[in-house]
């Protein structure tokens, strides 16, 4: 079938009154977002408030592997785990590796603690979360996977910034800016919202420190492969990235198979042993 030159015009003329109309749309939608309502609908895309409500506390365990560059390939496998009740929190990354046996982070409701790679000594994550406690104190680390997640605790009642749609590796979410209303210092703290389904898919926490050069580091936690349980949707793929300008780059990677809610948890499991 052929087609005039008319009705090929007409048709271009659609296509680009179609995509600028949903363009428009999309822009006008994201100006009126308060924040109020993004946080709102991420929680609908979690699970109805009966179910969230359902849950006290949760067990998320699986496989993880880290990979330190630049240089030579330096990785290494073991395992992830993620338990909460209400706002308590046991972030673990743990390793075989002689020379680095992973992350430990808790927060018991009253203090952070964090564990060393060896002796008295801390990586450099370690020191990061031991300087920034917010990041468990506000139940940051491990974002929906947790009870603790900073937007289920409306108590909290941070201060929130909607700055509209933002491109992040090639695609487009909506960022909100987080500020806690105490003990949030430097850490500048943005999570990223998927603007068709609301999931949290990407939280970036910036710090610059300042000395004879500014240094920036970047902590990246990044959130896929969302599945259903027990009536919520959570993500089962974790990938965290520790950068320091690009001298450092450390990725860990979690990939969640068990998530058990409602298991009697000993509060010793939220302190880090020394």
């Amino acid at each position: 079938m052929k087609f005039s030159s008319k009705q090929l015009a007409y048709a271009a003329a659609s296509f680009v009154i179609l995509t600028g109309a949903s363009f428009m749309v999309r822009v006008n939608a994201a100006q009126k977002l308060k924040p109020e309502e993004l946080v709102e609908k991420h929680m609908a895309s979690i699970g109805t408030p009966e179910a969230r409500a359902a849950i006290k506390s949760r067990i998320v365990k699986g496989v993880s592997t880290v990979l330190f560059r630049p240089g030579p390939e330096n990785k290494s496998t073991g395992n992830a785990a993620i338990i909460s009740e209400g706002s308590l929190l046991r972030f673990s990354l743990i390793f075989a590796a002689l020379n680095y046996p992973g992350e430990d982070f808790a927060f018991d409701g009253k203090k952070a603690t964090t564990g060393y790679v060896r002796p008295g000594v801390r990586s450099q994550l370690a020191g990061f979360v031991e300087s920034n406690d917010v990041l468990m104190r506000e139940g940051f680390l491990g974002g929906a996977l947790s009870t603790a997640w900073a937007l289920l605790d409306p108590a909290r009642k941070p201060r929130l910034e909607y700055n509209g749609l933002k491109k992040k590796d090639g695609k487009e979410y909506h960022e909100m800016r987080y500020l806690a209303r105490r003990g949030g210092g430097d850490l500048r703290v943005f999570m990223y919202f998927d603007p068709e389904t609301f999931r949290h898919m990407r939280t970036e926490y910036r710090l610059i420190m300042m000395g004879k050069t500014e240094t920036q580091i970047t902590i990246t936690e990044m959130f896929d492969t969302f599945d259903v349980a027990d009536g919520l949707t959570l993500p089962r793929k974790y990938t965290l990235r520790f950068a320091i300008e690009e001298n450092l780059m450390i990725d860990w990677e979690g990939a969640f198979e068990q998530i058990q809610h409602n298991q009697p948890i000993d509060p010793k499991t939220f302190i880090v042993q020394q």
